[in-house]
């Protein structure tokens, strides 16, 4: 995901009270080494994407997930 679009997941994550911050580097499921920029956050991913309009891969980092 490009960094202006993970900013502005961020900003209105954090504005509906979920934790997010934006993770660089991110290299996910098939993603084959390379590498993009994601959010870390504890909102679940389709509460993400109802929040912030955006549908985006995810995956489970324990306690939360990140978006990318």
């Amino acid at each position: 995901m490009k960094m202006e679009k993970a900013e502005r997941m961020v900003e209105k994550l954090q504005d509906e009270g979920y934790e997010a911050r934006l993770y660089e580097g991110y290299s996910g499921r098939g993603m084959f080494g390379r590498e993009t920029t994601g959010v870390s956050t504890d909102a679940h991913p389709t509460t993400a994407a109802a929040v912030t309009g955006v549908r985006c891969s995810s995956d489970n980092l324990g306690l939360g997930y990140i978006l990318y």
